[in-house]
């Protein structure tokens, strides 16, 4: 169960996304609820690797799992959903990957639930359905919104398909991006669709989930800042606010990342040195240049800009804040994308988790 006062981080399972889960303090992690979005695996090109050994699927598959082992506690509750991962693709073995993935975690005694998601393939529905009847602790349900279209019945169609009730179901209504709608038209759109839901009342946990993030940064100009409004964050407080809606939903997002992963060809990235900082209602973004031409030292003048700007939370906000200080003030080092990566989505979780806390106050009061 998802209680409605906590927060549900929908996160990439790759290394940087781990270390921010890892580096939160317990105070942090009591507050949450992550999904893990397990991604496409993508091996890079042989002309790339100059001779060394290609990572093959049954590497990356055991560091996903050794992810897991290594930055979250077994007994913390976490949803694992796989609607991006390869399809059809088997371990050596002759394992499912995502059965592989749950086997060897609940025989670790991980408190891991399987996300039922609709844009799946037969194959993984079928597998997700076995997975949950094996595990018998529920299952996530993640709908898509489109604009409401058919929601319930889409809904009731997938409840029919697991042979499962409701009261056993976390349902994920997923709005996906949200960077180019009306906002205060979707909000009454969302309002509308979740209120007419049959079984409202009867789900085990209702969760609103969407993100605002871009794909990628190529549309922001190198060397400059950008702000990108938090659109599912104002979209979910002021559908929250009217108290229209018949059932309070926690609270979900994409934190910095898109719902998607950038497609790749098999070469090695060359990403900007970048930051993302979450604020009250809007992402600010430091986008520098390509890493291999202008090295890593761009991020000692970007983290300086920031801690020195009136939007910075101060270095004893979280452990991501206190990195951004060092890198802008000792310069010594500048830290990797993963790293970043890590510093801006643990910085994320905090942001959130505090705003969380305030509402709740505020409503109780």
């Amino acid at each position: 169960m998802i209680p409605n006062n906590k927060y549900v981080p929908i996160l990439k399972g790759k290394s940087g996304e781990f270390r921010a889960l890892n580096n939160l303090p317990s105070e942090i992690k009591d507050a949450i609820v992550p999904i893990i979005d397990l991604v496409k695996f993508t091996p890079q090109s042989s002309k790339y690797t100059q001779g060394k050994r290609q990572q093959t699927f049954d590497d990356y598959v055991n560091a996903i799992i050794k992810y897991f082992r290594i930055r979250w506690e077994y007994n913390r509750l976490i949803y694992i959903d796989g609607y991006l991962l390869n399809k059809n693709k088997k371990l050596s073995n002759g394992y499912s990957p995502l059965k592989f993935i749950f086997d060897t975690l609940l025989n670790e005694n991980y408190l891991a639930i399987p996300v039922f998601h609709i844009e799946q393939s037969d194959n993984r529905k079928n597998e997700i359905k076995v997975l949950s009847k094996k595990i018998n602790k529920g299952i996530a349900l993640r709908v898509p919104f489109n604009n409401g279209s058919g929601l319930d019945k889409v809904i009731k169609e997938a409840i029919n398909f697991l042979e499962i009730y409701p009261t056993k179901i976390d349902l994920i209504i997923d709005l996906q991006d949200l960077s180019s709608v009306d906002i205060k038209k979707y909000e009454t759109l969302v309002s509308n669709e979740i209120n007419q839901l049959e079984n409202l009342g009867n789900y085990r946990s209702l969760v609103l989930a969407g993100g605002t993030f871009p794909r990628d940064l190529q549309k922001i100009p190198a060397d400059s800042l950008r702000t990108i409004p938090r659109n599912m964050w104002n979209c979910w407080r002021n559908i929250v606010d009217t108290k229209e809606l018949k059932r309070l939903p926690s609270y979900a997002d994409y934190c910095i990342s898109h719902r998607l992963m950038a497609e790749t060809n098999g070469a090695p990235p060359n990403p900007s040195a970048s930051i993302r900082y979450t604020h009250e209602n809007k992402f600010y973004i430091y986008r520098g240049r390509g890493l291999k031409e202008y090295k890593h030292s761009q991020y000692y003048e970007e983290a300086e800009a920031l801690l020195n700007s009136k939007h910075f939370y101060g270095r004893h906000h979280c452990v991501g804040d206190e990195f951004i200080f060092k890198c802008g003030t000792e310069k010594k080092k500048p830290g990797s994308p993963e790293k970043w990566r890590w510093v801006g989505t643990a910085h994320h979780i905090t942001v959130v988790v505090n705003q969380l806390r305030q509402f709740f106050r505020d409503l109780s009061a």
